[in-house]
């Protein structure tokens, strides 16, 4: 029954192309055996279409996790809200810094970060200030930045040693739970390592 539904819908999206000559179509299937998936344009040099999830991670004290699984191509800032909201309904609070890729950084995320007095990092939109910063913050700034790129490992790390480019599940639920399942893995993972570490200086 799969199937047959599958090949109608081929079939269909096929036709529409033909009938309206245009070389793209919404909602695309491209893989009989993960029909969710779909084509996305990355731009880079090396691979210009990529397929698979887009994920959306935020990270807390060395602890990852992915907020938003999305199979469409589409612009992961407008998640950036709800990703903080996710936080302040897990531990009570919002967060008093919010580091982020350049992308969400767009007038509607700063001034819903503004208007919840979340301070962020980065250059500011518009004309520089007149009042330039001093060495003391743009230092912390920098710091403050270098701390996403644990993000950027955390994919890494996924895709080295976890599978996480590697994700196989027929069913669209069955692949967002291994992708959980591999972040779950990697902070166990993290706190057996500080639970060893805290434990070997107490016996020394």
């Amino acid at each position: 029954q799969k199937m047959l539904w599958l090949l109608h819908t081929v079939y269909a999206q096929q036709y529409e192309k033909y009938q309206t000559r245009v070389n793209s179509i919404p909602n695309r299937i491209v893989s009989a055996q993960q029909p969710y998936v779909r084509p996305i344009v990355r731009g880079k040099a090396r691979n210009n279409v990529e397929f698979g999830s887009k994920v959306n991670i935020s990270e807390v004290d060395g602890l990852s996790r992915a907020d938003f699984i999305r199979w469409e191509a589409y612009n992961e800032a407008g998640d950036l809200p709800a990703m903080v909201e996710n936080y302040h309904d897990m531990y009570g609070y919002y967060p008093e810094y919010v580091v982020v890729d350049k992308i969400y950084m767009n007038r509607v995320n700063r001034k819903w970060m503004k208007d919840k007095e979340i301070k962020t990092v980065g250059p500011a939109l518009g004309r520089p200030k007149k009042k330039p910063k001093t060495e003391e913050e743009l230092a912390f700034e920098k710091a403050l930045l270098r701390t996403r790129n644990h993000v950027e490992g955390k994919i890494g790390q996924g895709k080295a040693k976890y599978g996480l480019n590697q994700i196989r599940g027929k069913s669209q639920d069955s692949s967002e739970g291994m992708i959980h399942t591999i972040f779950f893995c990697m902070n166990l993972v993290r706190l057996l390592k500080v639970f060893w570490a805290q434990f070997a200086s107490n016996l020394i």
